[in-house]
C-alpha cells in the first residue's frame, strides 16, 4: 500500500485520491485526521468501496468531521436500505 503524505497534499489533491485503488484508504484517514468539513462527503462516499476492516477504520475516524458528517452519513445509510 502506498504511502499519503497527508501534510504535503492539499485537502483537494488528497480527495482525488479516493478515486485511486492504492492510495484511497490513506488519504481518507489523512483526510479524517484533518478534519476538513468539505472532505466528509467524498470520504463517505468512498467507505463503499473499502474492505470491511478499511470502512471500520475510516468510519471510526470519520468522528473528526463533527457535524459536517451527519448528512453524508445519513445519506449513506438510505443509499445502502435501498440496495437490500
Amino acid at each position: 500500500m502506498h504511502r499519503v503524505p497527508g501534510s504535503t497534499k492539499t485537502t483537494d489533491e488528497l480527495i482525488g485520491l479516493l478515486d485511486s485503488r492504492e492510495e484511497r484508504v490513506q488519504a481518507a484517514i489523512a483526510l479524517c485526521e484533518r478534519g476538513d468539513p468539505k472532505a466528509a462527503g467524498p470520504v463517505i462516499a468512498t467507505v463503499s468501496k473499502l474492505s470491511r476492516a478499511e470502512a471500520v477504520r475510516v468510519l471510526g475516524l470519520s468522528v473528526k468531521f463533527g457535524d459536517a458528517a451527519k448528512q453524508p452519513l445519513t445519506d449513506a445509510e438510505i443509499e445502502a436500505c435501498r440496495a437490500e
